[in-house]
C-alpha cells in the first residue's frame, strides 16, 4: 500500500513550491519588511546623529524664556481636598499685546496622570485676567482631591507649561497632608511646597 511515484519522477519536485503564487507574495511581503527595517534602522541613526531639530530647538528656547511666573503658592486643607491659590504673573518677556482672560481655554491645572485639577469656583468672583504690562498678576485658585497630593503638578498657561509641585513617594503621602492644618491657608515655597 504505497504511494505511486508521479511519471516524471522525483526530478525538480522542489520546484513546483515555487509555482505557487502565495509563496510568491510572502517572499515579496518578507523582502518588503526586512528593507523597512533596514531602513527605518538608518533613518532614526541619521536623526540621532544631526542632533536636536529646528522645532525642537524652538520648543527649548521658548521655555527658556518663560512668559510667565508663579509668584506665590498658597495651600488650604478643607476636609479630603486642597484649596490651591496660584498668583500668576507677566515676565519680562511676555509679548502679551492685549489681556488674557485665564479661563478653562487658556489655562489648566494638571497632575501628572494627565487629569485636570478642577478650578475652585467663587460665585461672587470676577474672572481672571492678566494684563499685558510687566509685572501684572491674577490669582487661579483650584480644588485638589488629597488623593492627588504626590502628584506631580503643571499649570499650563497660553500653551506654556509651568512646574506648580513635584511628585512624592507615595509612602509620604500622610506626611505631606499633615503638613497643612485644616481650615488654615499656608504660603509654600518650592516645588516641593515647603512652609
Amino acid at each position: 500500500m504505497g504511494f505511486a511515484k508521479p511519471a516524471g519522477g522525483s526530478k525538480f519536485t522542489a520546484m513546483a513550491f515555487f509555482k505557487r503564487p502565495e509563496v510568491w507574495v510572502l517572499l515579496l511581503l518578507s523582502a518588503v519588511g526586512i528593507a523597512w527595517v533596514l531602513w527605518s534602522d538608518g533613518a532614526n541613526d541619521r536623526v540621532r546623529e544631526e542632533g536636536p531639530t529646528k522645532e525642537e530647538t524652538a520648543q527649548t528656547e521658548m521655555t527658556a524664556k518663560s512668559r510667565f511666573v508663579i509668584d506665590e503658592r498658597r495651600v488650604a486643607r478643607e476636609e479630603d481636598h486642597f484649596i490651591l491659590r496660584l498668583k500668576v504673573a507677566n515676565d519680562e518677556a511676555s509679548h502679551l499685546t492685549e489681556p488674557l482672560p485665564l479661563n478653562d481655554s487658556t489655562v489648566k491645572l494638571v497632575a501628572e496622570d494627565g487629569t485636570t485639577v478642577a478650578p475652585f469656583y467663587l460665585p461672587f468672583a470676577p474672572p481672571a485676567v492678566l494684563d499685558p504690562e510687566v509685572g501684572a498678576s491674577a490669582e487661579l485658585r483650584y480644588y485638589l482631591p488629597v488623593s492627588q497630593a504626590t502628584s506631580a503638578l503643571w499649570l499650563v498657561i497660553d500653551g506654556e507649561k509651568l512646574s506648580v509641585k513635584e511628585a512624592l513617594a507615595p509612602s509620604e503621602s500622610a506626611a505631606f497632608v499633615e503638613k497643612f492644618p485644616e481650615g488654615l491657608e499656608v504660603a509654600v515655597n518650592g516645588l516641593d511646597w515647603q512652609q
